[in-house]
């Protein structure tokens, strides 16, 4: 597979092609293969993005890092080929790659690429994406297995796609990585928090969601839901109100409330 059918297979932006091309006429990945090789392992792969931000630099849209990744993704494909993992998860899988790309295109007017410090979970076949859902391995102090639960942007959460995205990832780590299966999956997130019950109409598709989990715990004080509500951090007077979720959030925090960030867990009777 060459980089550009890669590409095409994942969707990238058009414009991200064309610069990550020109990167490429000059780029030599072998050249740098006692840094990206590091990539691959958990133990290693904070140190091998650091060491390949050094090498690659200068690189403030991330170009440099998107054609060194991209190169590395096609390495990870033959090990999906060599395990017998069908293509239809590689692409759903990749394609974290053009979604972060076209995002950060849409929020800064130009092609960037910031989210090299998490695409080593791709690489490692650590993560997956099944339909709505991306899931990942993931180990904590304890050593306990256990997976992640992570929900990109825009996706469907009514019970019919959250209920197939349980039941595809379920049966694929039931078999490949039966360890981690067993662990259970657990999700971090803004959407899990309890005040979108303040928030939100009770026929919302998000608290229908959170219905599939169960709370453990919550951090009020966590500014994160401001990310994902309104792509920025600001002072509450200057939020925008542009979704109804940004307008009743807003009001919500002026009242001197909290949204925070939760962790919750999916309940058993989804993950069988």
């Amino acid at each position: 597979m060459t980089l550009e059918q890669f590409f095409g297979r994942i969707g990238m932006d058009e414009e991200a092609r064309a610069l990550v091309a020109d990167v490429d006429r000059s780029y030599d990945h072998e050249a740098l293969r006692p840094l990206w090789e590091k990539l691959y392992s958990p133990a290693t792969w904070d140190e091998g993005v650091r060491e390949l931000q050094q090498a690659l630099a200068p690189d403030e849209d991330g170009m440099k890092m998107l054609a060194c990744m991209a190169h590395c993704a096609l390495r990870t494909y033959d090990e999906y080929v060599r395990q017998g993992i069908p293509d239809k998860v590689f692409d759903e899988t990749m394609q974290f790659l053009s979604r972060f790309v076209a995002a950060d295109k849409k929020a800064e007017g130009k092609c960037m690429f910031r989210w090299g410090w998490w695409f080593p979970r791709q690489l490692a076949l650590r993560e997956f994406r099944f339909g709505s859902f991306e899931y990942e391995c993931t180990q904590n102090e304890e050593r306990s297995k256990f997976i992640s639960l992570h929900i990109p942007a825009g996706v469907r959460l009514d019970a019919e796609a959250a209920f197939a995205s349980y039941a595809e990832a379920h049966a694929f780590f039931a078999e490949r990585f039966p360890d981690w299966c067993a662990g259970g999956v657990y999700c971090e997130s803004w959407l899990m928090t309890p005040a979108l019950h303040d928030l939100l109409p009770a026929t919302s598709n998000i608290l229908r969601f959170q219905s599939d989990f169960t709370v453990l715990r919550t951090d009020d004080e966590s500014p994160a839901a401001l990310d994902w509500i309104y792509g920025k951090r600001l002072p509450y007077e200057q939020l925008p109100e542009d979704t109804s979720l940004q307008r009743a959030a807003k009001a919500y925090l002026l009242a001197g409330k909290k949204i925070g960030w939760t962790l919750a867990k999916l309940k058993d009777e989804h993950w069988q």
